[in-house]
């Protein structure tokens, strides 16, 4: 008789019907400051906390984030990074809520074109880890962003422009799937894979994408709004 091998001796899953850690991460992110300073043992009233600064920018950061900043130190660069402080609240002169201009670059809603032949599709107002210098922290992605029903203005627009030649998406939100599932979407769309998480380092995409004359980066909407800005981007007969 044949028996079981024992468990240690018995071979593991595929890779891909594992849990994927980087998803689990992002559901487990830490999201308040002061747990965050307890984990890396600090004291939450020396650290300057804002609320204000919090409730307007929440916190959002990974536990594989957390677990490389230094314990005890306040002045980690990486906890700084993520840490809402009220240093963040004063006013700056010369400084404005739009610091690259794209209200004014605007051209249909979660479109902003800046440069000839280029465009930024805004996908989606999320993110694996909130950073306090973000330049786009004030951006009201819940009335400019090109999804569900107001992808097709965002089309539109792309093919009105002359010349499209890229039109790159900003997708903060990783897509719930593993490499596979993103290497299929980058195929099928000429999408960039997920960004990266520190569980969930990025995909060499960049093979595909040099084998493409004309590329949309970064698409990370329907199938619909991958197959509408590739047809806006190409070359008018």
């Amino acid at each position: 008789m044949i028996t079981a091998a024992p468990r240690a001796l018995q071979p593991s899953p595929p890779p891909a019907l594992q849990p994927s850690r980087w998803q689990q991460q992002w559901r487990d992110a830490v999201r308040d400051p002061r747990v965050l300073l307890e984990l890396l043992g600090l004291d939450a009233q020396a650290a300057a906390i804002s609320d204000a600064a919090a409730a307007q920018f929440p916190l959002r950061v990974p536990r594989a984030f957390v677990a490389r900043m230094r314990h005890g130190d306040l002045h980690d660069p990486l906890l700084r990074q993520v840490l809402p402080l009220d240093a963040e609240m004063q006013p700056v002169p010369g400084f404005g809520l739009d610091a690259v201009g794209d209200a004014a670059a605007k051209t249909a809603a979660g479109v902003i074109q800046k440069y000839r032949g280029r465009a930024l599709l805004i996908a989606t107002g999320s993110c694996a880890v909130h950073c306090r210098y973000c330049f786009r922290r004030h951006f009201p992605y819940a009335e400019e962003t090109a999804a569900r029903d107001g992808w097709r203005e965002a089309v539109a627009a792309i093919a009105a422009a002359p010349r499209h030649r890229r039109s790159a998406a900003l997708r903060r939100r990783p897509a719930l799937a593993g490499h596979a599932q993103a290497g299929r979407t980058y195929r099928r769309t000429g999408s960039d894979p997920a960004p990266q998480t520190p569980a969930h380092p990025q995909p060499p995409a960049d093979r595909i994408a040099r084998a493409r004359g004309r590329t949309t980066a970064g698409l990370a909407a329907q199938p619909a709004v991958a197959s509408g800005v590739r047809a806006a981007c190409q070359p008018r007969q």
